[in-house]
């Protein structure tokens, strides 16, 4: 039995490519046999799996075993593009009215990346998995003591960013004008002293925080703080202030920003609670693989 990941090329900026990638590397040294598809390569069957993306063995169609393998595919993958029987459906996003859950198979398994994402029509007991992983490239860099700069990032919060209701000021750069890599943003992160986010989700809230830039995310209508603090996996180790949950170094609003600043040393120790937790939800799935395809 083999993983075969179905996943992108190239990773560059996309957190869902990041997890699928993460996933395949914890799968591997766990002594898993696991490997990445990449859908926007065509890859000649005469070449081995010796050949790596992103330090993971590819698959060529000569070693998939449609009956006996696994495969792991995204939510925005349509169909069952490698014809493997046994098919994982990872929701890394909302689903939307457009989504391609209609073709996908009775007996697939879904599996979320947080609670949130679970359809209104689907058991809320289903299997739960996030990956995270502290990168060394997002440690503060203390040497750096003159943080003037300010940035502003729109992602997924197209829909709730306009000229009228902005929040962040007309010095900030938009950053997806001039990074194309996270190794990018980080660069601009570590020398930042705010980013403004539109996208009340993205894990560049916590990137950009744990760099020491203090990240501002703009609030979603009709939603407190304590709401939001648990739409980001890792609620559970927050700490709170008069009963409220908040993230450390990440202000809910511009009216938290003093709150942000004075506690963004306390993420770092949140985070790593979190990547320790998120290797359990790696293990509960396994145990609902081989619980769901009777393995």
């Amino acid at each position: 039995m083999k993983f075969i990941i179905y996943a992108p090329l190239e990773i560059n900026d996309c957190g869902g490519c990041t997890a699928l990638y993460n996933l395949a590397q914890i799968l591997i040294d766990w002594g898993y046999d696991a490997y990445v598809f990449s859908w926007d390569l065509q890859i000649s069957s005469l070449l081995d799996t010796s050949v790596l993306i992103n330090n993971i063995p590819i698959a060529t169609h000569d070693i998939i075993d449609i009956e006996n393998d696994i495969v792991i595919y995204p939510e925005i993958i349509e169909g069952n593009p490698l014809g493997i029987k046994k098919c994982v459906r990872w929701i890394l996003y909302y689903l939307n009215p457009t989504d391609f859950s209609s073709t996908w198979g009775e007996n697939d398994l879904w599996v979320y990346w947080s609670a949130e994402y679970i359809t209104k029509n689907r058991d809320l007991d289903e299997q739960i998995m996030n990956i995270y992983h502290l990168n060394k490239k997002w440690v503060r860099d203390n040497s750096i003591k003159d943080r003037t700069e300010e940035f502003y990032i729109i992602r997924k919060g197209r829909n709730r960013y306009s000229e009228t209701n902005k929040i962040h000021s007309n010095e900030s750069i938009l950053l997806e004008d001039i990074c194309k890599t996270q190794k990018d943003y980080i660069s601009y992160y570590q020398k930042g002293r705010i980013l403004y986010s539109y996208d009340p989700h993205t894990f560049h809230l916590i990137i950009s925080a744990l760099c020491g830039c203090v990240s501002v995310v703009q609030p979603m209508d009709g939603v407190s703080r304590n709401e939001w603090s648990k739409h980001l996996p890792g609620h559970q180790f927050l700490p709170e202030i008069d009963g409220s949950t908040f993230w450390p170094g990440i202000a809910y609003g511009i009216d938290d920003l003093e709150l942000a600043s004075s506690t963004i040393d306390l993420l770092p120790l949140v985070f790593k609670k979190q990547s320790e937790a998120s290797v359990n939800t790696v293990r509960n799935f396994l145990e609902k693989v081989h619980s769901h395809f009777k393995i």
